[in-house]
C-alpha cells in the first residue's frame, strides 16, 4: 500500500476518534478508544 493512502487512512481514523470523543462521555470514550486501538491492525 502506498504511503499516501496510509496517511489518508490515518487521518480518517483520527477524525473518527475525535467524533467518538465528542459524542461519548469520559468513561465510555476511554473504553471505545481502547477497543478501537485494539482492533486497529498494526502494519
Amino acid at each position: 500500500m502506498p504511503l499516501k493512502q496510509v496517511k489518508v487512512k490515518l487521518i480518517k481514523s483520527t477524525s473518527m476518534l475525535t467524533n467518538l470523543r465528542k459524542t461519548c462521555n469520559k468513561n465510555t470514550q476511554l473504553t471505545t478508544f481502547r477497543n478501537f486501538t485494539a482492533v486497529l491492525p498494526i502494519k
